[in-house]
């Protein structure tokens, strides 16, 4: 057979098995360059690896890093803006659904950049709740996440994120539970997409082309401005 070039990274792939084989538990990291969609590293330690390759295709519910999804469509909604402060209690009530914040933390009244930061359970499942059945669908679509690939290399899982006709599920989903489920490489491209400012299209064999079965249209200028520092408080 002809030689194929890949597009990983002997380094970024190194230190991503690294950072993987000193997990005990199943543990997998996707890393993606947001310009081209090149996939620059996929790992997964011993115990992931007796799964199969589920950096690529296993689907778990994605927990606060689905907040990207839940913030971009607040904030294409335009009723919610990065400073305007919004209210993080313990503990709030959804339709006889108690969300908790991580040991019921309690932040007040706070500007939305730092709840996001803070990781703010109450704050985001309320504006799950404010949001159309779709929305969070929608948003997560235009994230990548929902797009199937035809990667050649690779098979692909990106996610599913069901319209939330309930206020409970609607909730839940906004901070990553409830019906929501992604994979490791689904939320790398979600990530690649707000850098990017529109969804690259993955690729991990160089001269061969990834068909996508669709082309979400990209988050507006003005989410994106707001999203991409809040993305990033989180990591200060």
């Amino acid at each position: 057979a002809e030689a194929v070039t890949a597009t990983l990274s002997g380094d970024v792939q190194r230190a991503a098995e690294h950072a993987v084989d000193s997990e005990p538990k199943a543990a997998m990291l996707v890393a993606m360059q947001p310009s081209s969609g090149d996939v620059l590293a996929v790992a997964q330690n011993e115990p992931a690896d007796a799964q199969g390759p589920i950096a690529l295709t296993g689907q778990y519910p994605p927990g606060s890093t689905f907040k990207i999804a839940t913030a971009a469509a607040a904030l294409e909604s335009g009723n919610v803006r990065i400073d305007p402060p919004v209210q993080c209690p313990a503990t709030k009530r959804f339709d006889g659904r108690v969300v908790p914040n991580d040991h019921e933390f309690d932040l007040g009244t706070v500007p939305l950049r730092k709840a996001f930061a803070e990781s703010c359970n109450t704050s985001f499942a309320q504006l799950a709740v404010d949001q159309p059945p779709r929305a969070l669908t929608d948003a997560a679509k235009r994230l990548g996440v929902g797009v199937d690939f035809d990667m050649p290399g690779a098979i692909t899982i990106t996610g599913k994120v069901p319209p939330a006709n309930s206020t409970v599920q609607r909730a839940e989903n906004g901070f990553g539970q409830g019906t929501v489920l992604t994979s490791p490489f689904g939320m790398a491209l979600a990530s690649a997409t707000v850098a990017n400012g529109g969804m690259p299209v993955p690729k991990l064999v160089k001269g061969e082309r990834t068909q996508a079965n669709a082309t979400p249209q990209p988050l507006s200028p003005s989410t994106l401005q707001q999203l991409r520092p809040m993305m990033r408080a989180v990591v200060t």
